[in-house]
């Protein structure tokens, strides 16, 4: 991906947020719209503003017909704290806007080692914030094949 090309990268992600969702084998999506900084070759300190750009130039109504179709769906969105420790803390209007269209949402740690298992704790000022309860949460459901 082209860090200089936030436009695109936009398009992108959000091309790829409808197929996830769409995916007849998808109950839950990890992490949406949450990038890595080694992925596109900047530092944690750019990450930032590189997101707060790309975020700028996703289409409103596409973001939010994808979330109603995450809802109808049943599909559960990851919150994690990935999205703090890249200095993305902006996502949390994406996922007030999954609550206001009833999307749940499940709490994850997005770790990948041990050592990341540590971070959950930096969710609850979120949480609150965001005044999720239990209603809010997504919960596994038995696969029918």
């Amino acid at each position: 991906p082209d860090a200089n090309k936030p436009g695109l990268i936009a398009v992108h992600e959000i091309y790829m947020f409808e197929a996830t969702v769409n995916c007849p084998l998808t109950d839950v999506v990890a992490h949406p719209f949450v990038f890595f900084p080694k992925v596109f070759g900047i530092t944690e300190e750019e990450m930032t503003d590189f997101s707060l750009e790309v975020m700028s130039h996703i289409d409103d109504k596409r973001l939010a017909s994808t979330l109603d179709t995450a809802a109808d769906l049943g599909i559960g969105i990851e919150l994690s704290p990935k999205f703090i420790s890249f200095g993305q803390a902006h996502l949390v209007d994406f996922y007030q806007l999954c609550l206001e269209h009833q999307v749940k949402l499940f709490i994850g740690s997005g770790a990948h080692s041990f050592d990341e298992l540590n971070k959950m704790s930096s969710l609850e000022p979120i949480i609150s914030e965001l005044g999720i309860t239990e209603r809010h949460l997504w919960h596994p459901h038995e696969w029918k094949w």
